[in-house]
């Protein structure tokens, strides 16, 4: 875009096709801007959702092999939430992704 201001100070051209030129390219810029914006945002989420991962693989790792009792902080960490149904029934989504439902 400064080229562009450069240019039409420099050089006798239409103002009309100037302000043409000037708006495709800061519509363009502002389109590429929110494309950016879009990405960092994927970005941090991604790093986020990396770091909870690794939170709950640790976690697991210092977790019995096989769990005779049971043991709420072991439910906490794998259950990410539930959801009850108007019908009575539940569905609980595990952090891995996993969902069951229960009636």
């Amino acid at each position: 875009m400064k080229n562009l201001v450069r240019e039409n100070a420099s050089t006798p051209q239409s103002q009309d096709d100037y302000i043409k030129k000037y708006n495709n390219l800061s519509k363009r810029y502002e389109e590429e801007y929110k494309r950016l914006e879009n990405l960092q945002k994927d970005k941090e989420l991604r790093i986020s959702k990396n770091k909870a991962k690794e939170v709950f693989i640790n976690n697991l790792k210092k977790q019995p092999l096989v769990v005779e009792v049971w043991d709420e902080s072991l439910w906490a960490l794998m259950i990410e939430k539930a959801i009850v149904g108007g019908d009575g029934s539940i569905k609980f989504i595990f952090y891995n992704g996993t969902e069951i439902k229960e009636m």
